[in-house]
């Protein structure tokens, strides 16, 4: 018998992937509005803004720091974070434009003086 022939009569079915639920959109949403370190960071660093370039750097920022917070909070078994952290991408994606806004909202609202 040819080892070839041998390797595929000891072959086993692949097993079927493991479905979960789907990640809930507006769990996505309100963390993406609401999370506390995308404000606070896309905030502060865009207090430190005088270009339009830098406010995308801080809602970049903004949005790092916001997945940070939620994967720590995934980790630490939070309720929201458990289910929302498997979307993390879609959280980074929608976090971005908030963080843009917040950071315009610092440059306005509490410039540096110079």
């Amino acid at each position: 018998m040819s080892p070839l022939l041998i390797l595929l009569q000891t072959a086993q079915p692949m097993p079927l992937p493991d479905l979960q639920p789907n990640v809930d959109l507006w769990g996505e949403l309100a963390w993406a509005v609401f999370n506390p370190a995308a404000i606070v960071a896309a905030f502060l660093l865009g207090r430190h803004a005088d270009q339009w370039t830098k406010l995308g750097i801080a809602a970049f920022t903004g949005a790092l720091a916001g997945i940070a917070l939620l994967w720590f909070a995934a980790w630490l078994n939070v309720g929201i974070a458990i289910d929302t952290a498997r979307g993390a991408v879609g959280v980074f994606v929608m976090t971005l434009p908030f963080g843009l806004l917040w950071a315009w909202l610092g440059q306005r609202m509490l410039p540096l003086q110079r």
